[in-house]
């Protein structure tokens, strides 16, 4: 998850920055009404982390299953160390994140709050409009086509506004202004309340809040201000056709930029001012050529937008793999499991057919884990990083938390104890071919975006059917690999005479919440392919993943075990 959210978070930022800089090269050629338009887009963006998004599925094709027979047995597996399955913790830091983007959050929320209550309290302690005021401002209303209720008061405020989402009032400041002046500013609010700009206001202040932490998103909504002024600005000179006098009542209301402001207001920064002054100056009403473009631009955008829904998504959900639409062998295995969530899934070879228990888990999409490393071994020899005659690799003296990772590791001992700084630097050394070699074998999602750890609760994912198919591919060299890498990686999960298996083991937060074993069993004349995995809250354990599947193999006769 936590490198969804920073994925999310860069792509998120990158489009914004985009449409930031779309908007500039499009600016003489775009209306200021569609500009402000197209500033409704960052609404989009900003709330693209939270759109729930499929990814594309691997489609697995089902089988009539029988039942699956009982095979030969296998010598005694003796547990004891044989599962040395050593988990890090992958998401420690993520606490720490939320904790100062919750303190960011809740600093302005508070800000927020004493804004509003400001705002409030300015509006409730002013004096209800003259009567001269009143007859401009029904003037204006009939010209905007505004029949909304309401309040025009005066008060003490710099520029004049329009505030209240429910009981809407025009706030106008204690100072002399000719009546051309009073029906320039009224138009100006009127146009605001019709356009909505009060609600937007709300609105950005709210992801201004959630996302207090990134500049880029300050930039945007500054523009977005500064068009919503201008595109009123516009609005109004159209129906006005005073450019000059229109100009002219800008000026009076230079004021201090602030921070978080939940009106729609006629002031701005004397730099806003200044522009809106110019553009004032020299505005002519838009040809059809250019509303034409600014129409185009915008559904341009907006598509490009949603392009990005997979990227951006947070909640972009793997979907499941699919098994085709026939039948499929199912057994109720809970026992087994002792309140754990989680599937059992067996292919036999001979009569290609699987045993699964609990379909629905059994095609949905986890970390790898540490069963990754089976793949990642492949890979390595594959490319020659390491060969089977040598593939032993220096510890560079980093203390790790656990012992058996503290000194030089082979493709054995890397495999049996779990090394992660083992295989991390054989992926440094051929990422490129690790992922050629996943995607050939389709290999889960494929999905190798969640930096040096991908597979470790974060973005490469794969189904427990797609485990037992993926060692199906590599036991039966499916796709022509060297037949001595592939018997070397046999040999580094290799259990006992006839067993084979690899444990995984999925924390975040301390909290052991993905356990796996997968792997093969070898008869004199068939091979059984299984993958368990185990899922919790705390303790799902690969270990426990491993005990499950001996019993559940031992019960069906396909390997002896001891209790």
């Amino acid at each position: 998850m936590t490198s969804q959210i920073l994925r999310s978070m860069l792509f998120m930022t990158a489009l914004t920055a985009l449409l930031i800089a779309l908007k500039k090269v499009l600016n003489k050629h775009i209306t200021a009404a569609w500009q402000y338009r197209i500033d409704y887009l960052f609404f989009v963006i900003l709330a693209l982390p939270i759109v729930p998004c499929g990814k594309k599925a691997t489609n697995i094709t089902r089988i009539i299953i029988p039942d699956i027979s009982t095979g030969a047995l296998q010598p005694t597996v003796q547990q004891n160390n044989a599962f040395n399955d050593f988990a890090v913790n992958t998401n420690m830091g993520i606490n720490i994140a939320a904790c100062i983007w919750a303190a960011g959050l809740i600093l302005f929320v508070i800000a927020a709050i004493v804004s509003l209550r400001k705002l409030t309290a300015e509006t409730k302690e002013s004096e209800n409009a003259d009567e001269n005021i009143c007859r401009i401002f029904k003037r204006c209303a009939d010209k905007t086509g505004v029949n909304g209720k309401i309040k025009v008061k005066i008060g003490n405020t710099q520029s004049p506004m329009v505030f209240g989402l429910f009981n809407t009032v025009i706030l106008l400041p204690h100072i002399k202004l000719a009546d051309k002046e009073i029906e320039n500013v009224l138009m100006h609010e009127l146009i605001h309340y019709k356009r909505g700009d009060v609600v937007v206001n709300f609105i950005s202040c709210i992801f201004r809040a959630v996302y207090w932490f990134n500049p880029v998103v300050w930039a945007a909504f500054s523009i977005m201000r500064d068009d919503m002024e201008t595109a009123c600005d516009e609005a109004v000179m159209e129906l006005t056709g005073d450019r000059y006098g229109y100009g002219m009542t800008i000026i009076k209301f230079a004021q201090r930029k602030k921070i978080i402001n939940f009106a729609a207001d006629m002031g701005g920064s004397a730099k806003q001012i200044k522009n809106r002054v110019e553009a004032a100056a020299v505005f002519t009403k838009a040809t059809f050529g250019k509303k034409l473009v600014s129409g185009l631009s915008f559904v341009m955008a907006f598509v490009l937008i949603l392009t990005q829904i997979p990227n951006i998504s947070v909640m972009a959900f793997e979907k499941n793999a699919k098994i085709g639409n026939a039948d499929i062998k199912s057994e109720d295995l809970s026992e087994y499991f002792d309140g754990f969530g989680g599937s059992f899934v067996l292919y036999d070879m001979n009569n290609e057919s699987y045993t699964v228990y609990n379909e629905k888990e059994s095609i949905k999409r986890t970390s790898p884990d540490s069963t990754y490393k089976i793949f990642s071994a492949l890979a390595a020899l594959e490319s020659g990083a390491i060969t089977p005659e040598g593939n032993t690799l220096k510890w560079d003296g980093t203390e790790n938390q656990f012992d058996e990772w503290n000194k030089d590791q082979n493709l054995s001992s890397a495999m049996k104890n779990s090394v992660n700084w083992y295989f991390q630097q054989l992926d440094s050394k051929n990422f490129k071919e690790i992922y050629e070699l996943f995607n050939t074998i389709g290999y889960g999602n494929c999905d190798f975006s969640g930096g040096k750890d991908f597979w470790m609760e974060s973005s490469l994912k794969i189904s427990p059917i797609e485990q037992t198919q993926a060692l199906k591919s590599l036991y039966c060299n499916e796709y022509g690999f060297d037949e001595k890498n592939v018997e070397a990686v046999k040999d580094a999960i290799k259990i006992d005479d006839g067993f084979y298996g690899k444990t995984g083991t999925g924390m975040i937060n301390g909290k052991e919440i993905n356990g796996w074993f997968v792997g093969f069993v070898e008869q004199a004349d068939n091979v059984y392919f299984f993958a368990t995995n185990i899922n919790g809250y705390d303790n799902a354990f690969g270990s426990t993943a491993a005990d499950i599947t001996i019993e559940i193999l031992g019960d069906r006769g396909i390997i002896n075990y001891e209790n």
